[in-house]
């Protein structure tokens, strides 16, 4: 009885990334904002102006994360 090795896509196992995708499709999404409306008042380009930022920010931190492994 032989084993193999798990097949690797990059550093992530088939199962890892499998799995992944099971964790995200039960994720709850949201929906998709009409970027027009929302940037029709300041209050509205505020918001989007700060997920923005959020987003950078977490992004920055997840490329540092996988560079540094």
């Amino acid at each position: 009885m032989s084993t193999q090795p798990a097949k690797l896509i990059g550093r992530f196992s088939a199962e890892q990334i499998e799995e992944a995708r099971r964790r995200y499709a039960q994720m709850p999404k949201r929906p998709i904002v009409d970027m027009a409306q929302a940037m029709a008042t300041p209050e509205g380009r505020r918001k989007v102006q700060e997920s923005i930022d959020h987003v950078r920010k977490e992004h920055a931190l997840a490329f540092k994360l996988l560079k540094d492994r």
